[in-house]
């Protein structure tokens, strides 16, 4: 069943959540401050993905969650596999995040 969803619908998904956080700004903010944090989600069993992590001692996934650091907002969740690094696909992220902003605001 986790399989059915497509990268199409992911993508769509992602960008619902940064146009609403970019659309709960009324005027155009000076500054927007992220939280970026990497953390370990444990796994039973045998997920795709669910893999050792050598730091945490244990079968994760380590997805990656980015936060407005003010209100807490969760701009983007990105799930990773376990055995990834803390800065894996982060920039990626962040240049695609800056770009709708930037598309969004203007």
């Amino acid at each position: 069943m986790e399989n059915q969803i497509t990268n199409e619908e992911i993508k769509a998904i992602r960008r619902f959540f940064v146009d609403k956080f970019i659309k709960s700004y009324s005027v155009v903010p000076e500054e927007i401050l992220l939280d970026i944090d990497g953390f370990d989600a444990i796994t039973y069993g045998h997920q795709q993905l669910s893999l050792f992590h050598g730091y945490y001692k244990n079968q994760i996934y380590f997805p990656v969650l980015i936060n407005e650091a003010h209100s807490g907002y969760p701009v983007i969740l990105q799930l990773r596999a376990g055995n990834s690094h803390a800065g894996k696909g982060v920039v990626g992220l962040l240049r695609w995040l800056f770009w709708r902003s930037v598309k969004s605001l203007a």
